[in-house]
């Protein structure tokens, strides 16, 4: 072979004999558009100035970054970050990395006001903290990347640790997301299905907390329905009327107890069914 080529037009000064294209196992999507000899990194056909060819590889997950012991480039435009130090730049986890300086998402966005050195991520990428603070991080509509963070300036950093479902807490305070869940006892607190938490004095929707609910007694029945000794609910709103001993929750929005057959509609109404024989319902 004389020459090496993309596409139709020969590759100026390539060396043919040692030519190969980069990262086609990595991506698993066909070409990634680089490729390199001996002498120097391509990217389309064109050289990629100023690389290290034999040093030239991937960094970390979702194909954001390569570098090698001089630059980091861009892994799809082979644009080069001349602020990143490629020497102490790693993957860190759920498409973060960093360096000694600083730490990145987005395709080279700098997490500002992070220190690299103590910086963890928490809850595989729900949150992410250093010594000094935490951060709720929100990733792209796809969930692939992450596109934003919101310091969490209550949360006590030595102290604070994920639960599960986007819960979280520290020795103050019981978090879902970035919103403290009014007056919840961080120590005594259970996380439960479909969006409910409680602790020894109150129960939980989502960030909201749940009005003249007995938490000890409470149960899930199933669907958004719950009940405690006294009530059933929907969500947070009490179903007044229901009898929470005999109340079974069906499909479409029907709902019996020992008296009566309803459905719900909308409005989160229950609506009597006129003539439903509950005993066979």
């Amino acid at each position: 072979a004389n020459n090496a080529y993309y596409m139709r037009e020969k590759i100026s000064g390539a060396d043919p004999e040692t030519f190969e294209l980069l990262f086609d196992d990595e991506n698993n999507i066909g070409s990634s558009g680089y490729a390199r000899d001996k002498n120097v990194v391509y990217y389309k056909g064109k050289k990629v100035e100023g690389t290290d060819s034999s040093e030239f590889t991937i960094v970390g997950a979702g194909r954001m970054y390569v570098k090698d012991n001089n630059f980091v480039y861009s892994y799809y435009k082979a644009e080069r970050f001349p602020d990143i130090d490629a020497k102490t730049f790693e993957y860190v986890g759920n498409f973060y990395f960093k360096d000694k300086n600083n730490v990145y998402f987005d395709g080279g966005r700098v997490f500002e006001g992070i220190d690299p050195n103590t910086f963890e991520i928490i809850g595989d990428g729900a949150y992410a903290k250093d010594k000094n603070n935490v951060w709720k991080t929100y990733y792209e509509s796809h969930g692939e990347y992450p596109a934003s963070a919101i310091l969490m300036a209550e949360a006590d950093t030595a102290t604070f640790v994920f639960l599960e479902n986007y819960y979280a807490k520290d020795r103050n305070f019981v978090y879902l997301h970035s919103w403290i869940l009014p007056d919840a006892d961080p120590v005594s607190v259970e996380i439960l299905e479909d969006g409910y938490a409680k602790d020894k004095n109150s129960v939980y929707f989502m960030k909201e907390k749940v009005q003249g609910v007995d938490p000890a007694t409470f149960e899930i029945i199933g669907r958004n329905y719950t009940k405690d000794k006294d009530t059933v609910y929907f969500r947070n709103k009490a179903l007044i009327g229901l009898s929470p001993d005999s109340t079974q929750v069906f499909w479409c929005g029907y709902v019996k107890d020992k008296s009566s057959v309803y459905f719900m509609d909308q409005d989160i109404k229950l609506n009597p069914i006129s003539g439903a024989d509950v005993s066979t319902f």
